[in-house]
């Protein structure tokens, strides 16, 4: 590191970042990081400085969940579990709240998937896309308070995913809030035979029986036609 103004180059601060082994992207965040914290410390005239903690991030996305890391590039909180009832809902405390009652009535949550309570419909197709495609996921339940966020829009986002995949899972829904009248009519009329309920230990229940009867079904090669 540099001892005086005069020793105040940048390619010191390049060499010290390279020796801690960083990716490009890394490396630039390291170099800028050692200049700022020079700048401040000739500033202040101080005698010590000190960052505690500075930590860097060297994981490998290779070694994630392909969900998670999917998720991720769409703004989704993604969290993967060992289970069968796939979960989205709008906020982390909701959330948590869906996957205790799922384990209340046998069943168990296969992740962690809050969207958020500004969720656009690319979000909710990105959400909805990755559940598909997991094969663990044998019945989605959707639980949404509107606030923020609209039970219509919600829908519309859903309805613009199953239309690109189909529906392939038992999809229940809950919602209360804004525009929940219109979410329904939109349901009702979509074509596709998603449960709708405003109770959420009814959606719950829902959810671990139409997994456990899809289930069955599967064993016994019968198919479910999951469109009106």
């Amino acid at each position: 590191m540099p001892n005086t103004v005069e020793d105040n180059n940048q390619s010191i601060y390049e060499n010290v970042s390279k020796l801690y082994k960083l990716n490009p992207i890394q490396q630039k965040q390291m170099t800028q990081i050692l200049q700022n914290f020079f700048d401040i410390f000739l500033q202040t005239d101080a005698t010590l400085l000190e960052i505690n903690p500075l930590g860097i991030d060297l994981q490998d996305v290779r070694q994630k969940d392909w969900k998670e890391v999917e998720a991720s590039k769409h703004g989704l909180n993604y969290i993967a579990l060992d289970g069968n009832i796939g979960c989205m809902v709008n906020g982390a405390g909701l959330a948590m709240a869906t996957m205790d009652l799922i384990k209340q009535y046998e069943g168990t949550p296969v992740n962690f998937l809050d969207v958020g309570g500004r969720a656009t419909d690319q979000e909710i197709v990105s959400a909805l896309k990755i559940m598909e495609k997991d094969s663990n996921v044998e019945a989605i339940l959707i639980n949404i308070f509107a606030g923020i966020s609209r039970c219509d829009q919600i829908v519309l986002g859903l309805l613009k995913g199953l239309s690109d995949l189909g529906m392939k899972k038992p999809m229940i829904l809950r919602m209360k809030g804004t525009k929940v009248d219109e979410a329904k009519k939109l349901i009702e009329e979509s074509g596709f035979n998603m449960m709708f309920t405003e109770d959420l230990d009814e959606a719950a229940k829902k959810a671990v029986r139409m997994a456990a009867t899809l289930r069955l079904a599967k064993e016994a090669n019968i198919n479910v036609n999951l469109t009106s």
